[in-house]
C-alpha cells in the first residue's frame, strides 16, 4: 500500500496540506495569542494589517485567531463523527453480513429506509430540538452517517464468511462473536478506513452547513461555517477577509480529505493493484 500512496503525488500533497491545517489550528493559537472571548467593538471591522494579519470581525475578534479556533471545532466534529459512524457501521454491518437471515433483512431494510431520507433534513430536525454543542453535533452527524459504512461492512462480511479461515475457525469451535472480532473485522478494515476518510469530508460539510444556517454551537464557540455565515452579511461592503479565509479553508480541507480517500481506495483495492 505504501508505494502506491507515495507514488500518488496528489495524495502526498493532500496529506501534507491536512497536516499543515492541523498544525495551524491546534499549534497556531499557542504562537499567535488572541482574545476570542471578550468583544472589542472599537477594533471592529479593521482591515488586515500589522496588528491584525487578517483583520477583525464585526465584534472586534481577530480573524486569524478566530480561523484557528474555528478550525479546531470543525476538525474535531468532522473526525469524531466519522470515527463514531465508522465504528457503529462496521459493527452492525459485520454482524448482519456474518449472521445473515432475519437480522440481515431487518437491518438492511432499516438502512435503506434511512438512506432514502436526506440526511440534512434529519440533522436539521434534531439540531432544532436540542441545544447545539460540539458533542451534540458529533452525535447527530454520526447518527446519519453510519449507513454507508454499514453497507460496505456487510458486503465484505458476506464474502469473508465463506472463506477457508472462517470455516477453519468454526471447525475449531469458535463462536460467532469471536469470529467477527478476530477474522471478519480485521479483514475489512481497509475498506472501512477508506470510507471513514471520505466521511470526514462529508461530516465537515454537514457541520459547516448547519452552522451556516445558525444551528451550530452558539457564541463564543466558533467554527468555519459560522464564520462564513457571518461574513456573508458583509459581502457587499468590501470586507473580503470575513468570507474568503473561512470559505477557502472549508473547500480545501474537504477537497484534501476526498483526494486522500480516493488514494487510499486505490491502494487497498486489490484488483486495481493487479491492473
Amino acid at each position: 500500500m505504501a508505494p502506491t500512496l507515495l507514488d500518488n503525488k496528489l495524495s502526498v500533497a493532500a496529506f501534507l496540506f491536512l497536516l499543515l491545517v492541523v498544525c495551524f489550528c491546534f499549534a497556531g493559537p499557542l504562537l499567535y495569542h488572541t482574545d476570542q472571548v471578550s468583544t472589542n467593538l472599537p477594533e471592529a471591522l479593521r482591515h488586515p494589517g500589522a496588528t491584525h494579519v487578517l483583520g477583525t470581525d464585526p465584534t472586534g475578534y481577530d480573524e486569524l485567531g478566530r480561523l484557528m479556533l474555528g478550525g479546531q471545532s470543525t476538525l474535531e466534529v468532522g473526525l469524531s463523527a466519522a470515527l463514531l459512524a465508522s465504528v457503529i457501521g462496521t459493527a452492525l454491518g459485520s454482524l448482519a453480513g456474518f449472521t445473515g437471515r432475519w437480522l440481515d433483512e431487518i437491518l438492511m431494510r432499516l438502512v435503506d429506509t434511512a438512506m432514502a431520507v436526506p440526511a440534512l433534513i434529519i440533522v436539521l430536525i434534531v439540531a432544532a430540538i436540542t441545544v447545539p454543542s460540539v458533542p451534540v453535533m458529533i452525535s447527530v452527524i454520526a447518527g446519519v452517517s453510519w449507513f454507508n459504512a454499514c453497507r460496505l461492512a456487510r458486503a465484505e462480511a458476506l464474502s469473508l464468511r465463506t472463506r477457508e479461515f472462517v470455516a477453519a475457525a468454526r471447525a475449531l469451535g469458535a463462536r460467532g462473536p469471536y469470529i467477527i472480532a478476530r477474522h471478519i473485522v480485521p479483514n475489512l478494515l481497509g475498506t472501512v478506513v477508506v470510507q471513514a476518510t471520505l466521511s470526514v469530508a462529508d461530516a465537515i460539510l454537514l457541520f459547516a452547513g448547519l452552522s451556516y444556517l445558525g444551528l451550530g454551537p452558539p457564541p463564543p464557540a466558533v467554527n468555519w461555517g459560522g464564520m462564513l455565515s457571518q461574513g456573508l452579511e458583509y459581502a457587499y461592503d468590501g470586507y473580503w477577509w470575513l468570507i474568503y479565509p473561512a470559505g477557502l479553508a472549508i473547500v480545501l480541507t474537504v477537497l484534501a480529505f476526498n483526494v486522500l480517500g480516493d488514494a487510499l481506495r486505490d491502494a487497498v483495492e486489490v484488483r486495481l493493484q493487479k491492473r
